[in-house]
């Protein structure tokens, strides 16, 4: 049973897609053009802390939306997939640390550049349970492997986060501006 509250109807939902035979596909975290809950997110924290932050360990499954589509539209047509659940997201996962400098690197850099531990990140967050839930996500692995999706598929999950990031870069940086 899932934990938070947002998280039950889709769980509700998934339920009876798989009670019906169907297949469910999970991503974990999906970034790029349209983007406006992971990237996004995580400006508003650096923002709130005003600083990067430090030792946060975590590995995250993560595909960019591209890809998530051509996977989509591959399991749709595959005569190879039936019912089930997998996760899909790129089979190398994104530390945390990746992610974080990626967005300072390319987005924005909060703070100019000043950096904080977990502890002092989630001491100036306090006030904030959306940026706590960010912070949480950062220290916390979420990273599913299912390399089985991407070899019955015959598929590619194509580039890494780096290379898709960096095309979607642009974007954020003019969402998150207002721009």
């Amino acid at each position: 049973m899932p934990r938070s509250h947002p998280s039950r109807p889709p769980a509700a939902a998934e339920r009876h897609v798989l009670d019906a035979g169907g297949l469910v596909l999970r991503p974990h975290l999906v970034h790029g053009e349209g983007d406006r809950w992971v990237v996004p997110g995580l400006v508003r924290l650096l923002r709130e802390v005003s600083a990067t932050v430090t030792g946060c360990a975590a590995r995250h499954s993560m595909i960019d939306v591209d890809t998530l589509g051509r996977a989509v539209v591959a399991a749709a047509l595959s005569p190879h997939h039936g019912p089930g659940a997998h996760y899909v997201g790129h089979p190398d996962p994104v530390p945390a640390m990746e992610l974080l400098a990626a967005v300072c690197e390319r987005v924005e850099r909060p703070g100019e550049g000043a950096a904080v531990d977990v502890a002092t990140a989630r001491a100036r967050a306090a006030e904030s349970p959306r940026a706590l839930h960010y912070l949480d996500l950062l220290t916390a692995d979420h990273w599913f492997a299912d390399d089985a999706f991407w070899k019955d598929l015959d598929c590619s999950p194509g580039e890494g986060f780096a290379r898709t990031f960096a095309r979607s870069a642009p974007w954020y940086r003019s969402y998150v501006t207002g721009g």
